[in-house]
């Protein structure tokens, strides 16, 4: 009697075993969880199979949706639509069931996970999950430039051209390239004169991608009226064209992608009619299908060598100027990289054939994006050749005050070199034809030191000019404590001369030898020639032997020679005259010591 009440129990254990079996596999779905993924204010939609294994019948299924949860954010069960959920499910059998995703265009971005719940009557068990994860990502900005997308633009063509002028591509711009977009609107409209457009404007913008703000305003602007240009009036079958021409201001942007939009509307009527979309913008070299703007990529400069520039892509980087004239030239000098550099910069400016040679320290930071300007001063030679030459510059940075003199204080030296260009034409003593004044200098004293020197000038205008002239003495200081001249301005016509006198204060400390000094003419306040004029010092103790003084001193000492000559032979002849007469009376030798006296005396 035990032996069979432990086998029925057993056989009851076994069956209870096989119902579970068979419950708890009797619904199951493929796939087992569902991912989805939607951008805000937009649907997706994911199909899946409900399978009942078992044998038995499932009836009276049901489902209950729960809300979603990304952390402190929650995804509305409303937001989730099952269809196709099947009543009946026969064994062995399934259905597909579809649930679509509507993301609310206020819903915040993230990974919601939440559950399904299935019911049904299956014996034991009824109650079935399926995981479910939805990836809510931000919606992408319209980009639509006119004020309101319900403008009238039938019968009107807006083409687009844009190009880079600096080392990028059109698509690819470089900070500090020069950027052009020609924009053309084509006027089709036949309405008897109702399509006239009046002042039409046209106007561009640059939105860094995913951001809405405007930073065209910020760029380097070469062209008229910047970003928004007023045309005038576009007629019907007519049609008007600008050019925007700026340049990419490294302190404005970042690297990555910026959008590129434009637009063109009649003053006043953008909300009636604008224009802003072409079939330029959609072609695939801006890297995207879309008639309404153009992906530009812009980048900084990464290359540490190459991130201190001088912008020579300018039209200030031509200069003209004559022979002995004076020349400024004023650069601009960027940072481009994404560095800092601290303390100070230096810049150099050369050219070999003009003898140009000259470095200009900039004191102060120079950070990312930053720029500062710098200036050169130098004059042209006389004998310079007729032609265009060329000035080359190149940046020094990332100072280190411990490592030397000069260029050597920085580690940092551009690859690049920057140019300018100097075309040089006129007043050129090489070029066969000389308007350069004549200066000719003439000593007009004695030149000793502790006395005024006087030198008399004479400038000649030999060009077919009248010319007004400023003129001046400089280089004297070493030796001179000032100079005076007799006048410090005149004019000359063609071929006229001027005298004028230059008195120079020696010092009295001056040493002997040749000494320099410049006579310097201004004109116009440019440099037109520079006269150097060499004088001979004699030192404060010293004598000229030179010219009718030299002959006078000469004489004169030649005659005190003589009187010591005769003086000493007297003397000599009296001496052996007192040895002979030894023993003479000394009255007689003194008588006639003074008659011998007497008689050299009128020799």
């Amino acid at each position: 009697m035990n032996s069979k009440t432990l086998t029925l129990t057993a056989f009851s254990i076994l069956a209870l075993v096989l119902v579970l079996g068979f419950a708890s596999a009797a619904m199951n779905f493929n796939p087992s969880s569902l991912s989805l993924s939607a951008t805000q204010g937009a649907t997706d939609t994911e199909s899946f199979t409900i399978n009942n294994t078992a044998t038995g019948n499932m009836t009276n299924i049901s489902y209950d949706l729960t809300n979603l949860i990304s952390g402190s954010n929650t995804l509305l069960s409303s937001a989730l639509a099952l269809t196709n959920v099947p009543n009946y499910l026969e064994g062995l059998a399934n259905d597909s069931v579809t649930l679509t995703l509507t993301v609310p265009s206020s819903q915040a971005t993230g990974t919601y996970t939440g559950n399904i719940t299935f019911t049904g009557n299956y014996t034991l068990f009824s109650n079935y999950t399926l995981p479910v994860s939805v990836v809510v990502t931000a919606a992408p900005l319209t980009y639509t430039f006119c004020s309101t997308s319900s403008a009238e633009d039938n019968d009107l063509t807006l083409n687009v051209d844009i190009s880079n002028l600096g080392t990028g591509k059109d698509e690819e711009w470089n900070v500090l390239d020069t950027i052009e977009v020609e924009v053309e609107l084509e006027n089709d409209k036949d309405l008897d004169g109702e399509g006239d457009l009046n002042d039409v404007i046209f106007e561009i913008g640059l939105f860094e991608e995913g951001s809405d703000r405007n930073i065209i305003d910020d760029m380097v602007w070469m062209s008229e009226d910047n970003e928004e240009f007023q045309f005038g009036d576009i007629d019907e079958s007519d049609d008007g064209k600008h050019v925007f021409k700026f340049k990419i201001d490294p302190a404005e942007v970042n690297s990555g992608n910026y959008i590129l939009m434009v637009k063109a509307y009649p003053n006043g009527d953008e909300s009636d009619t604008c224009i802003d979309h072409s079939e330029d913008l959609s072609d695939s070299t801006f890297g995207d299908n879309s008639a309404y703007y153009a992906t530009i990529d812009i980048s900084k400069e990464s290359d540490r060598d190459k991130m201190v520039v001088v912008d020579d892509d300018s039209e200030s980087m031509f200069f003209d100027a004559t022979c002995g004239s004076q020349v400024a030239l004023n650069a601009d000098v960027w940072n481009i990289g994404n560095r800092d550099f601290e303390d100070q910069i230096m810049v150099n400016l050369y050219n070999n054939e003009l003898g140009i040679d000259i470095d200009v320290v900039v004191l102060g930071d120079l950070d990312e994006g930053d720029n500062t300007e710098v200036s050169f001063l130098f004059n042209v030679p006389l004998t310079a050749q007729e032609k265009q030459y060329t000035l080359n510059m190149r940046t020094y940075y990332e100072y280190d005050e411990d490592s030397g003199k000069y260029a050597t204080h920085y580690d940092r030296e551009s690859d690049d070199t920057f140019r300018a260009y100097l075309r040089v034409e006129g007043n050129c003593a090489s070029s066969g034809h000389s308007t350069s004044p004549v200066i000719s200098a003439i000593l007009e004293s004695e030149a000793k030191a502790g006395q005024d020197l006087v030198v008399r000038t004479l400038v000649t205008n030999p060009s077919d000019s009248i010319i007004t002239y400023i003129i001046n003495a400089a280089g004297y200081a070493e030796w001179a404590s000032t100079a005076e001249l007799s006048q410090n301005s005149f004019t000359l016509g063609p071929g006229e001369t001027e005298e004028v006198l230059i008195t120079l204060a020696v010092k009295e400390d001056a040493t002997e030898g040749t000494k320099t000094f410049n006579i310097e003419l201004v004109s116009e306040g440019l440099y037109v020639d520079t006269q150097a004029v060499e004088v001979y010092i004699e030192g404060k103790s010293g004598f000229n032997f030179t010219g009718p003084a030299a002959y006078a001193y000469a004489l004169g000492l030649l005659s005190i020679i003589l009187i010591i000559i005769i003086v000493i032979v007297g003397i000599v002849g009296v001496a052996n005259y007192i040895i002979v007469r030894q023993d003479s009376d000394i009255d007689d030798l003194n008588r006639e010591l003074n008659l011998e006296i007497m008689s050299v005396s009128q020799s």
